[in-house]
């Protein structure tokens, strides 16, 4: 158990570090010029990590099994937002069209800095 918590936080935290890096401020910067996963609000990180979470643990087989947690991690996000990258275009196999379709089930996330100066976030 303790091995699937650690790849739970490989998986999280390279999750919100492509977050940041994928997403842009309302001026155009990318997010991770000015951020880093310290600067998510708390209530963002907790949302993040109960959709790593349950990402991870509804598809831990195909994940151990393919390219591991931090490639999961950031995969998870291109897929579920649509960036035209994601789990189909890498080297996962057949575990990628399983991995595509369950990261869209999720919905997409977005990221906004809030006037606290903190990113935030929300979607489904």
């Amino acid at each position: 158990m303790e091995t699937t918590n650690m790849e739970i936080e490989k998986f999280h935290k390279q999750y919100m570090e492509t977050a940041l890096w994928a997403s842009t401020t309302e001026d155009g910067h990318s997010m991770d010029d000015i951020f880093d996963i310290d600067d998510i609000h708390e209530d963002t990180r907790a949302m993040m990590h109960q959709d790593c979470m349950e990402f991870y643990i509804g598809n831990r087989e195909l994940i151990d099994n393919g390219q591991g947690a931090s490639q999961a991690g950031h995969d998870f996000w291109l897929n579920r937002n649509g960036h035209g990258a994601g789990f189909w275009d890498g080297d996962w196999g057949d575990a990628g069209d399983k991995l595509d379709k369950a990261s869209k089930d999720f919905g997409s996330f977005d990221l906004y800095v809030g006037d606290d100066f903190k990113v935030h976030g929300g979607g489904g």
